[in-house]
């Protein structure tokens, strides 16, 4: 019997299986472990597709953040449906390396975001880019994607070892004649 489980599936309620097949990448690679150790599975199949890849996106650097607030600190506000062109032809970036940076800005209060308008914080509070879960949650898809999508076979095997404890103990058993 198939039993299908979502990450969102509590991991109390899930049998013991033989084979487990992945079709989605997980949100975190804890939940893909938590299942692992769950099912007890002796084969993993792991089959996805990624459509939008955020490991392969060029990630904004610290002076990439910096120039786009300055960009917006020196005008006060920006009108980003007229100047995303603008803003692409000068830094080479792509819509979402600019909508990402704002979200992030916009996430911490640096800046104020209305209907495609943005518009600078008067009195910010100093934080850190990493403070935001924006910033955050795409490190931590990058990381998902590497790990589970671009490595090689070699790679992925040597993860799901490591998640699969549970067979060291049939391999122990096996190697003193149990």
């Amino acid at each position: 019997m198939v039993e299908p489980i979502t990450y969102e599936t509590d991991v109390t309620t899930l049998s013991e299986a033989e084979e487990l097949y992945i079709f989605d990448l997980p949100p975190d690679l804890k939940r893909l472990r938590e299942i692992i150790k769950a099912t007890k599975p002796i084969n993993i199949h792991a089959c996805y597709i990624l459509e939008n890849s955020m490991y392969l996106k060029a990630f904004p650097t610290r002076e990439e953040f910096k120039w786009f607030y300055a960009f917006i600190y020196k005008r006060r506000s920006v009108d980003l449906k007229r100047e995303m062109k603008v803003i692409m032809d000068a830094k080479g970036w792509n819509k979402d390396h600019i909508l990402f940076i704002a979200n992030v800005f916009f996430e911490l209060e640096f800046v104020k975001i209305d209907n495609g308008m943005i518009e600078i914080n008067a009195n910010p509070v100093k934080k850190d880019l990493q403070d935001s879960k924006f910033y955050q949650e795409r490190l931590i898809q990058a990381d998902i994607e590497k790990v589970l999508y671009y490595s090689n076979y070699q790679e992925l095997k040597q993860w799901f070892s490591k998640s699969m404890d549970h067979l060291s103990n049939h391999e122990e058993e096996r190697a003193n004649g149990l």
